[in-house]
């Protein structure tokens, strides 16, 4: 098994992150990917509105059949000044893929895109990530 990007793109930020993350194999979610052939998963989305998947997520975690995946998520959207606010994309994919008995296996990232994609902490979360598939450990 090996590891797979599931994203969503509006406006090019998600894109360009998955594309800073290219040792990982990745297809958006419109495809509607079959994922017998990957674990762990990583969910790469944008949070839209008040706690808003875009469609074409939404619409693909609602087809996903497949228990006991392990997973990750990034969530991006404008978050600074809104410490206390429960984000949407991260939190909505979670308990999903909970709901299907799939575990948290790799970092969570509720990623500042919202005037410029903040970099340091994204470098900072794909560090982790790589040592994490390189090591084959779990996270919690």
């Amino acid at each position: 098994m090996k590891p797979l990007i599931v994203y969503c793109t509006i406006k090019g930020h998600t894109k360009r992150i998955v594309n800073e993350l290219g040792f990982l194999d990745s297809v958006e979610a419109k495809t509607l990917p079959c994922l017998v052939d990957y674990d762990p998963i990583l969910m790469i989305c944008p949070t839209y509105g008040d706690e808003e998947l875009p469609h074409e997520m939404e619409d693909y975690i609602g087809t996903i059949q497949d228990k006991d995946k392990t997973y990750g998520i990034c969530e991006l959207g404008n978050y600074y000044g809104y410490e206390d606010f429960q984000f949407g994309a991260l939190r909505i994919i979670k308990y999903e893929l909970d709901a299907l008995g799939w575990k948290n296996y790799l970092p969570n990232l509720s990623l500042d895109s919202l005037t410029k994609i903040d970099w340091l902490s994204f470098n900072k979360w794909k560090y982790n990530l790589y040592e994490i598939l390189n090591k084959n450990t779990i996270f919690e």
